[in-house]
């Protein structure tokens, strides 16, 4: 396996030293949570939502003229993603938009799951008959954006409350760059700055010491995205600074490292994990070691654990939950031993396993010390406590 050093058996050089069972109960230097009885046990997965995808569906009588091939389910089983908003509602949502892959769905509307009350909501509604009229700026008829396969490039803006949609490949007739859109919940969909492409897919993290984005295409370069400034002569709003190319294949994921200040990828597909300095972002991404059993699968989902000091990835397949470790404090980040470890699931159905791979589906939502995943447009919400 390329970059993998040794077979899992030998003792940790990190911090991951202990299997992640041991580490189940509770967040290391976090107060206690005062969790609702609804959120599950540590270890364990559990059914939150009251209602599903499906119970919102804008289209009572299929096919609509948005409906595409695969209607509303091409929200999530087609190679699309989501994206957690922590300061929409009291305990944060999860935003789902975008139309899947091929001609899987032309709807472009967004929805949001409400952690604190359980349900999910419409928050815009689809255009009828959608056309592509701004091929340029990859818009229809009302200048709302096309319906893109989002891979792992659905973000939040905590900021200036927007769904930011870096990048993405479309479902109509058009392209599959552009100026990308960002929707604000005041505001409604606006263009970004032209983005950086190659294929027009790719991978993306919020940065939350910097307050903006990093992003890569498929087989493209790194980039850096604020969207606060704007709007230009055009009306894009936004900055964008390129940065060093990052050979990555299809399906590669990342998420951010703040405490080594580090763009993490990983790339399961080529068995391959990649780091940037964010203090240094024009240097290029450095290929990193690991020891422990890596992912197989591509396109799981990342995401970084404040409390923790670690990713949990999670491949879409059942129980097959892993933690990355970077190394330890006396190791540095780029020549250390990263760790992948088994993270043991204690009780509870786990949500039914995707066709199409997870990306940024699965989302931390601190308030509840939980993952949140959602499989299906008839399944219900899934949460995962660590």
């Amino acid at each position: 396996m390329l970059g993998a050093v040794g077979d899992g058996t030998q003792g940790a050089s990190s911090s991951a030293g202990a299997s992640e069972s041991e580490d189940t109960t509770a967040p290391t230097g976090a107060p206690p949570l005062d969790l609702p009885p609804w959120v599950p046990p540590p270890g364990s997965w559990s059914e939150v939502s009251l209602n599903t995808l499906s119970d919102v569906d804008p289209c009572e009588v299929f096919p609509c003229s948005w409906s595409g091939a695969a209607g509303q389910e091409g929200l999530v089983d087609s190679w699309n993603s989501a994206a957690f908003a922590t300061t929409r509602g009291s305990m944060g949502s999860l935003l789902v938009w975008g139309g899947g892959g091929g001609s899987g769905y032309y709807g472009n509307e967004l929805y949001a799951y409400d952690v604190a009350a359980r349900t999910w909501q419409r928050q815009t509604e689809p255009v009828p008959d959608p056309q592509v009229t701004d091929a340029d700026n990859g818009e229809l008829q009302d200048g709302s954006p096309v319906p893109l396969q989002t891979n792992d490039l659905l973000e939040y803006h905590p900021g200036t409350d927007s769904v930011v949609v870096l990048l993405g490949s479309p479902t109509l007739a058009g392209p599959g760059h552009g100026a990308g859109h960002m929707f604000g919940f005041d505001q409604g969909w606006r263009r970004t700055a032209l983005l950086p492409h190659v294929l027009g897919l790719g991978a993306s993290a919020y940065d939350p010491t910097r307050e903006i984005f990093w992003a890569n295409s498929q087989g493209g370069n790194l980039f850096a995205y604020d969207p606060t400034p704007g709007p230009d002569a055009d009306g894009r709003y936004g900055v964008v600074v390129p940065g060093p190319s990052l050979p990555v294949e299809l399906y590669a994921v990342a998420a951010i490292d703040p405490d080594d200040d580090l763009y993490v990828v990983v790339d399961a597909r080529a068995d391959r994990l990649w780091a940037s300095n964010l203090g240094a972002p024009q240097q290029p991404p450095v290929e990193l070691q690991w020891e422990g059993a890596a992912p197989s699968r591509s396109g799981g989902g990342l995401e970084w654990v404040p409390e923790r000091g670690r990713f949990y990835w999670y491949a879409g397949d059942g129980n097959d939950i892993r933690t990355l470790t970077p190394p330890a404090d006396s190791m540095p980040w780029d020549t250390g031993l990263w760790r992948w470890d088994p993270v043991d699931v204690l009780g509870g159905p786990p949500p039914q396993p995707r066709t199409t791979p997870v990306f940024a589906s699965w989302r931390w939502a601190p308030a509840i010390g939980s993952f949140l995943i959602c499989n299906g447009v008839d399944q219900p919400v899934h949460a995962f406590r660590i």
